[in-house]
C-alpha cells in the first residue's frame, strides 16, 4: 500500500490522495512510522506547519534509535525554524520564492515543461533578484532543445548569482553551448543530406560528433553519409569504433550497418 501509494504520488502529483494513501498504512499497522514522516512532508508542502509537526513527533517516537527518527528530527527543526522566518513578509516572500523554484524542479523532472516554465515566471514575479529560477528555466529550455532561450535564461542567473554559485553555472553554461552547436551542426548536415551532398553532410556530422562525444547518433549518421557517398573506408572505420559502445541500441545499430555495408561490398565485388 506504501510503495503503491508513492508511486501514485509520483505520476500524479496529487496530494490528497497521497494523503488518504499514507493514512490507510498508518490505519492497517498503527506502529508503521515512515508514512507519518511522508504525511509530514505533504502537510509542509501545503503550509501546515503544526500538522506536520504532529506526524512528524510520532514518527520520531515510533522510530527511535533508527535513521528515520533524526531525519525527523532534523524535519522538526527545520520546520520550527521556518515557522519563525514566516513571521516576517520578507521571509514569507523568501518560502514562497523557494518553493515556487522547488516545485519547477520537480515538475521539469516528470517532463512536465509547461508547468514549470509557469511556477518559474511567478518565482521571478515574486523575486526577481534570485538566480535560481533564471537557472532552472535554462534546464527546462535545454531539454526543450530551445538552446537560445537557455542561454539567455542561463547568462541572466549568472547575472545575478553570488560569487560561490557562479562555477557550477558556468560549467552547465558551456555544456549548453557545446550541445546547441551540436545541434546547429546537425541541422546543416541534415540539409546536406536532404540535397545529396552525401560527402560534406558526414563531415559536418562528424564535427558535430567531436563537439558532442556522447552523442553517438551523431556517429552513426556520419557512418550513412559516408556509405551513401560511397567512401565505405570511412563509413566502416566509424561504425567499427561504435559497434563496441557501451550503448547497446547504439553498438547494435552499429553492427547492423556493419553488415550491410560488407553485403554491399560483396556484391559490388567482381
Amino acid at each position: 500500500m506504501m510503495r503503491e501509494t508513492m508511486d501514485t504520488f509520483v505520476r500524479d502529483r496529487d496530494r490528497a490522495r497521497a494523503k488518504r494513501g499514507f493514512i490507510a498504512c498508518i490505519s492497517a499497522d498503527p506502529t508503521y512510522a515512515e508514512p507519518r514522516f511522508n504525511l509530514a512532508k505533504l502537510e509542509e508542502a501545503d503550509e501546515n506547519w503544526d500538522v506536520a509537526l504532529k506526524w512528524l513527533h510520532e514518527c520520531q517516537r515510533l522510530a527511535s534509535g533508527t535513521p528515520l527518527a533524526a531525519r525527523a528530527s532534523e524535519e522538526i527543526s527545520a520546520v520550527e525554524g521556518l515557522k519563525q522566518r514566516l513571521r516576517t513578509p520578507e521571509g514569507k516572500r523568501a518560502f514562497r520564492y523557494e518553493t515556487l523554484v522547488a516545485d519547477a524542479n520537480n515538475l521539469t523532472a516528470s517532463e512536465k515543461y509547461g508547468e514549470a516554465l509557469a511556477l518559474i515566471d511567478e518565482a521571478i514575479r515574486t523575486d526577481s533578484a534570485r538566480f535560481e529560477a533564471y537557472s532552472v528555466a535554462a534546464a527546462v529550455h535545454a531539454r526543450m532543445k530551445d538552446y537560445a532561450a537557455a542561454l539567455k535564461a542561463m547568462d541572466s542567473a549568472l547575472a545575478k548569482a553570488p560569487s560561490d554559485r557562479r562555477a557550477k553555472l558556468e560549467s552547465a553554461l558551456a555544456v549548453m553551448k557545446k550541445e546547441f552547436l551540436g545541434e546547429q551542426l546537425a541541422a546543416r548536415a541534415s540539409a546536406a543530406m536532404s540535397e545529396q551532398r552525401y560527402k560534406e553532410a558526414a563531415s559536418i556530422y562528424m564535427k558535430a560528433w567531436e563537439t558532442r562525444p556522447a552523442f553517438e547518433g551523431y556517429g552513426l549518421r556520419a557512418a550513412l553519409a559516408y556509405q551513401l557517398a560511397e567512401m565505405e573506408e570511412d563509413a566502416s572505420k566509424i561504425l567499427k569504433k561504435l559497434a563496441a559502445s557501451k550503448d547497446l541500441s547504439v553498438a547494435q545499430a552499429a553492427s547492423a550497418q556493419l553488415l550491410t555495408l560488407k553485403a554491399l561490398h560483396t556484391t559490388n565485388t567482381p
